[in-house]
């Protein structure tokens, strides 16, 4: 059998690239040479602009550089990192919280701050870094100092939110709470040395001195407001500095002559409270960031996340009052150590004891006390009028009519602290060298017994157990707000009669009606003071 031979198969051969001509090579190059040619124009535009941005509208550069990274504007990092910015920014995430949780904080704040600057647009992230920095990192710090500065740094990091998306709502928010519930909350434990600290670091040194003359422990721990030195933010006329008063944003023609507007100055709401002789307090920091985020929401529209609308239009109120109360508390002490009592009790406290033992004719051991404590019942009491006009613009719009918080016990408790505050100064006012005694203590007998009425009335209202209030009033006509101090008074003794014989288990108000009974006990003590130093004809009750 004849065999056929197989056709020969052709082996693949690797085929060779195409040769490129010189024109196509330069081509190449030239693209390359281009892009790189981009980049280096959008960075110097993108600095240009943002030259011009601050520039033309007063913002304060960042006053804080955590290394090159962290110095770098979002819009350059974003661009260098392209589309490893979703992954960088998952592992940052990741590792602050597993860092956090281990109580490793080294290098914490610099990956915080990349997160900012790779995440600028977010408002909810830098609500969590900002509550994050003040009430988890902090509390892991050991003394109060670094506390202290970790919690500032928290405002610090809001402020370059801020430089970036100017006016924002819920920065503003979150700045306030940091200042009103973390700096000056009563349930923390360094509250005191946060508040102190906070005053003396506003001031200038050679005004601290003045103001604090036997402080001779402070060290500045500082307000990065105004540059990298850590303050102050006073002038040497205790007054806010210029640069921190200097409007950035002008006002719409839409809106009337009367209507509440953002000039974008940083502490535009404190103006008015100017001159500060013993410090800013944190709480009025609070309230000036409050009532910047509640016009922009009422007057520019914008709107809050995770908390409601209502909140942001009430805090300036509470706020507002919060401090007032602190100046009252402030008044008691600086009035209990300049008549050389011990001033260690909690103020409440020193409410009753100082009231007896300053008598009309006592002479201060420190008249320099005496007029701090002057001046802070005399913010108190301007601070009450402040409050209620809050509570009562809250209350006008009918959107925040809510039937189970009317503010209206607020409202009432500001009015008798206003009283007793005017009351106070007065008291203290008359018995300085040569002034008008005579004139001042009829007056302040006249304002005593107004915050006697009015703290009696609130016993009455809010702190009397059911059978008993019913007993006394509810049955009756007519109502405890229209009744003369007379039956007021007449009323109150009768039921603190009544209270000391219930039993213990059925006393439900003994807290709240220990706290509003110091002060009538404090306000009816000066009263008898002022009637043994022969004053009846001012005393008398209308």
């Amino acid at each position: 059998m004849t065999q056929l031979a197989e056709p020969k198969r052709e082996v693949a051969r690797p085929s060779q690239p195409p040769q490129r001509s010189g024109d196509e090579r330069k081509g190449r190059w030239a693209l390359v040479i281009a892009l790189i040619l981009s980049l280096i124009g959008c960075g110097f535009i993108e600095q240009w602009a943002v030259d011009w941005k601050r520039t033309n509208t007063g913002e304060h550069p960042a006053v804080a550089q955590r290394g090159v990274l962290s110095g770098m504007d979002s819009y350059a990092l974003a661009l260098m990192l392209g589309g490893l910015r979703g992954p960088l920014v998952m592992i940052l995430w990741s590792k602050v919280e597993n860092q956090k949780m281990d109580k490793d904080l080294e290098d914490v704040d610099t990956m915080i701050e990349w997160i900012r600057l790779l995440q600028p647009e977010f408002d909810t992230v830098h609500i969590f870094q900002i509550w994050n920095k003040a009430y988890n990192i902090s509390v892991m710090m050991a003394s109060p100092a670094s506390k202290y500065t970790t919690i500032l740094d928290a405002i610090d990091y809001a402020r370059r939110v801020e430089n970036d998306r100017p006016d924002d709502l819920n920065i503003k928010d979150s700045m306030a709470r940091v200042f009103s519930e973390k700096l000056a909350a009563k349930n923390v434990t360094e509250r005191s040395f946060y508040m102190q600290q906070f005053r003396k670091d506003s001031m200038t040194d050679e005004n601290r001195k003045i103001a604090y003359p036997k402080d001779t422990r402070y060290h500045r721990l500082g307000i990065r407001l105004v540059n990298e030195q850590n303050g102050p933010i006073l002038d040497e006329h205790n007054n806010l500095l210029p640069s921190l008063l200097q409007p950035t944003f002008k006002k719409p023609a839409d809106l009337s002559q009367g209507s509440e507007w953002n000039d974008g100055s940083e502490l535009q709401y404190l103006a008015p409270y100017q001159p500060f002789p013993y410090g800013v307090s944190a709480i009025a920091m609070g309230y000036n960031y409050a009532k910047q985020a509640q016009v922009a929401m009422t007057v520019e529209g914008q709107k809050p996340l995770q908390i409601g609308d209502t909140v942001v239009d009430s805090r300036p109120a509470l706020v507002l009052k919060e401090w007032a109360d602190n100046e009252s508390d402030r008044g008691v002490q600086f009035e209990a150590q300049a008549f050389g009592l011990p001033a260690t009790a909690e103020p409440h406290e020193l409410e009753i004891q100082t009231a007896p033992a300053i008598t009309p004719d006592a002479k201060p051991s420190d008249p320099h006390l005496v007029d701090a404590a002057i001046y802070s019942y005399r913010l108190s009491s301007r601070l009450c009028e402040d409050s209620v006009r809050e509570f009562r613009r809250h209350l006008g719009n009918p959107q925040y009519i809510n039937p189970y918080q009317n503010y209206v016990s607020h409202m009432e408790e500001l009015q008798a602290i206003h009283a007793e505050a005017a009351a106070n100064a007065d008291y203290l006012q008359a018995l300085k060298p040569g002034a008008d005694r005579n004139a001042l203590l009829s007056r302040t007998a006249a304002e005593y017994r107004d915050a006697l009425t009015r703290y009696e009335r609130m016993v009455l209202k809010y702190a009397l157990e059911g059978p008993i209030a019913d007993a006394l009033y509810r049955n009756q006509r007519g109502t405890l707000d229209q009744a003369p101090a007379q039956q007021i008074d007449a009323l109150y003794q009768q039921a603190i009669e009544m209270v000391s014989k219930l039993p213990s288990s059925g006393r439900e108000y003994d807290d709240l009606r220990a706290d509003y009974g110091g002060y009538v006990s404090r306000t009816a003590s000066r009263l008898k003071q002022l009637t043994a130093y022969n004053q009846p004809s001012v005393l008398q009750v209308h």
